[in-house]
C-alpha cells in the first residue's frame, strides 16, 4: 500500500508484524493495543525499534493520534495481527473508530473542496469591511451582561432560524457558515 492510506496494525505484540508492514509499506502507520500489560511488557523488555509509529491502547488514543500525526487519509486498514484474534469486541471498536476518522477526514475534505472558492471569494468581498473594523480583542468587556447567542450549521438551525429575529433584539448573535 502506498502513501494515500493509514494502516491501523491492532496488537503489538513484539513488534514483529509492526516493522514488517513499515518494511514493505509506505503507508502511515499506528498501532493499537488492546491491552496495556502488553505493551508494558513490550516497553519494558527494550526499544521497540518503531521509528516513531504511534501506539494507542483505547479508541481516544487512536483518534488523538491520528489528528496530532496529521492523519489525512481516506483510505484506512485496520490489521489484526496473530494471537489477538480473541479481542473481537475491541477489533470492532477499533475498526469503528477507523471507519470515523476516515469519515470526518472525507466529509473535512469535500467541504474544503466544494467551499473554498466561496470562502475567498467572501473575504475578498468583505475586505474593505475587515480593514476599517475593530479587532475582535476590542470587544473584551464592552458588552459584559449582553447576552451572546452563537449560531452554526447544524440540524437543529432550520427549526430554529424564525428564532434569530428575536435573539438578536435580546443580545448579540455569532453566526457562522
Amino acid at each position: 500500500c502506498d502513501e494515500s492510506w493509514v494502516v491501523v496494525i491492532f496488537g503489538l505484540g513484539t513488534g514483529q508484524v509492526v516493522r514488517n508492514v513499515r518494511a514493505r509499506c509506505k503507508a502511515a502507520i499506528m498501532v493499537y493495543e488492546p491491552d496495556p500489560g502488553v505493551l508494558r511488557r513490550a516497553l519494558e523488555y527494550g526499544p521497540l525499534d518503531l521509528g516513531g509509529i504511534p501506539i494507542a491502547c483505547n479508541t481516544r488514543d487512536l483518534s488523538k493520534a491520528w489528528y496530532d500525526g496529521g492523519k489525512q487519509q481516506q483510505l484506512a486498514m485496520v490489521l489484526v495481527t496473530p494471537g489477538y484474534q480473541r479481542y473481537s469486541a475491541e477489533v470492532e471498536a477499533c475498526r469503528r473508530a477507523v471507519r470515523s476518522l476516515v469519515q470526518r477526514v472525507t466529509i473535512t475534505k469535500n467541504t474544503y473542496k466544494n467551499r473554498a472558492q466561496s470562502w475567498v471569494q467572501d473575504i475578498i468581498d468583505n475586505v474593505s469591511l475587515v480593514a476599517e473594523a475593530s479587532p475582535f480583542l476590542a470587544l473584551c468587556d464592552r458588552y459584559k451582561d449582553v447576552p451572546a447567542f452563537i449560531v452554526g450549521a447544524g440540524p437543529s438551525l432550520d427549526k430554529n432560524i424564525a428564532l434569530l429575529g428575536e435573539a438578536a433584539r435580546k443580545g448579540i448573535v455569532f453566526a457562522t457558515n
